[in-house]
C-alpha cells in the first residue's frame, strides 16, 4: 500500500506515513494529527461525526486510509470519551469541538441530538461539524467532562456532572442515583479556593 504522501506500508513493519507532525491524539478507533502548517488530519471511525465531515457514519470510508483534512490553523488537539469527542485549539486561541456530545461534554450548548439511551443512562449526541466553543483558550483536557484553562488563568468546565465532579457548587442529593440534570452543556466558570498560605 502506498499513500498519497509517498510512504509505503509493509505488513508488520512500522512505517512513516507523514512528516512535519507537531501534535497527535489517539482514540479507541481514531488517530488525529496536527502538522507544522496547522492542518488537522483524522483517520478511523466516524460513528459520532468525530472526523468533522459534517455527518456521522457507522463505517470507515475509503479515504480514511489517506486521512481526512478536518481544518486549518490548528495549534493543538485533544480527545475525550474514548477519542469520540474532539477538541482543537486554533492558533488564534479559539476552541472548537465536534463528535460525541454525551453529557454535553463538547460545551456547545447541546447534548448533540439529545437521543437518550434508557438502558445505559447517557445522551448519545452527535455533533458532526466543528463548532466554536469560546476564545482565549490555552489548554483543554477532556474525558466525560471537559476542563478548559483560558489564557487569563480562569478555569471553565462542562459535561458530565452526575457525581458533581465539575465543582461548580451543584448540591449533592443523598440517596439518589446519578443526577443527569446536573450535566453542564455549556462551559461554566469554576471558582477556585483561595490559599491562605496555612496548612
Amino acid at each position: 500500500y502506498e499513500n498519497p504522501h509517498g510512504f509505503k506500508a509493509e505488513k508488520g513493519v512500522l512505517t512513516k506515513f507523514m512528516d512535519d507532525v507537531i501534535d497527535l491524539e489517539v482514540g479507541t478507533a481514531n488517530l488525529y494529527v496536527v502538522k507544522k502548517d496547522g492542518s488537522l488530519w483524522g483517520w478511523g471511525d466516524n460513528m459520532y461525526g468525530q472526523l468533522g465531515k459534517g455527518y456521522a457514519s457507522d463505517y470507515n470510508e475509503p479515504n480514511d486510509k489517506i486521512g481526512y483534512r478536518i481544518m486549518d490553523n490548528v495549534a493543538s488537539i485533544e480527545t475525550g470519551v474514548g477519542g469520540t469527542s474532539v477538541f482543537a485549539i486554533k492558533k488564534d486561541g479559539s476552541l472548537w469541538a465536534w463528535g460525541n456530545g454525551t453529557h454535553g461534554v463538547l460545551g456547545v450548548g447541546t447534548k448533540g441530538s439529545i437521543k437518550y439511551n434508557e438502558n445505559f443512562h447517557f445522551y448519545n449526541g452527535k455533533m458532526p461539524s466543528p463548532t466554536k466553543v469560546m476564545d482565549g483558550v490555552a489548554v483543554v483536557s477532556s474525558d466525560l467532562h471537559t476542563l478548559i484553562l483560558k489564557k487569563d488563568g480562569s478555569l471553565w468546565a462542562c459535561g458530565d456532572n452526575t457525581g458533581y465532579e465539575i465543582g461548580d457548587g451543584a448540591k449533592l442529593t443523598l440517596g439518589r442515583g446519578p443526577d443527569y440534570s446536573q450535566d453542564r452543556i455549556e462551559p461554566v466558570k469554576i471558582s477556585l479556593p483561595v490559599s491562605t498560605g496555612k496548612y
